[in-house]
């Protein structure tokens, strides 16, 4: 139960994390955002992929997270 507190209060933060760096969606994490810009081919974006799927590897998850963390059908509802 606690466990489930810390990660729904760590998301929350990096939701509003993607707010505070200019996201228009406050319900998309900034990996999430970077994933979908990298994917149509903003530079500064596709840098900043690579250096959070590294930070993700460090912490023992697959390769790919940003673009894993893409809710498309979230985004495209609205």
């Amino acid at each position: 139960m606690i466990r489930r507190y810390i990660l729904n209060n760590l998301i929350a933060l990096d939701q509003w994390g993607n707010v505070l760096l200019g996201g228009n969606n406050p319900d998309e994490t900034i990996s999430s955002a970077v994933g979908r810009r990298a994917i149509r081919g903003k530079r500064w974006a596709r840098w900043a992929e690579q250096a959070i799927d590294a930070l993700f590897v460090l912490l023992g998850s697959k390769p790919g997270h940003c673009q894993r963390m893409i809710e498309w059908e979230e985004y495209n509802a609205r």
